[in-house]
């Protein structure tokens, strides 16, 4: 949750508004932590690039992650060859 210390403080700074923690949610862990500190919701990104079913999975094992790692190599093949993780799991999670 790479900005949620940050997130918390405009938060508070603005008690009227709606906010969305985004950055670094990889668990239904950190998603719960985004709630419990009065987030309205959460945006993933790279996470579920890396791990298309994720949301799905959570549903038979709350305690999963994403095994995204923030390399941004998905926003570089962003040109080429459309949005894709390139990390060698990938390959394996679309064969099964």
């Amino acid at each position: 949750m790479f900005f949620h210390k940050d997130a918390c403080q405009i938060k508070e700074a603005v008690p009227k508004g709606r906010f969305f923690l985004l950055g670094g949610i990889v668990s239904a862990d950190n998603v719960k932590r985004a709630m419990e500190t009065g987030f309205t919701g959460v945006g993933m990104g790279r996470a579920l690039i890396a791990d298309p079913e994720l949301i799905a999975d959570w549903s038979q094992d709350p305690s999963g992650r994403s095994q995204c790692i923030a390399c941004n190599q998905c926003v570089v093949e962003m040109d080429r060859h459309g949005v894709q993780c390139t990390l060698p799991f990938a390959d394996q999670r679309e064969a099964s």
